[in-house]
């Protein structure tokens, strides 16, 4: 899984922010500094963690929300 740097239909300028929560928001630089530090994305646990949250389908679901919007994307040959 990685981040997308603008969201499909958005203008030069990149993704709107605007929409995002602050949880999105923290969500996808915890990955983002997960990917510059370490070379890969965080686990779920590794997520919650970092952001104060024990469960695991909350965490599915906001990255199954940024995905659909554009901000994520997943390596399909990861196995």
């Amino acid at each position: 899984m990685g981040t997308n740097t603008r969201r499909k239909g958005a203008g030069e300028d990149g993704p709107d922010d605007r929409r995002l929560t602050l949880r999105q928001r923290k969500l996808i630089k915890v990955i983002q500094d997960s990917i510059r530090t370490r070379g890969y994305p965080p686990s779920f646990r590794e997520i919650g963690e970092a952001l104060g949250l024990s469960s695991t389908s909350s965490i599915a679901f906001q990255i199954s929300t940024l995905t659909e919007m554009g901000y994520l994307s997943r390596d399909t040959g990861r196995q």
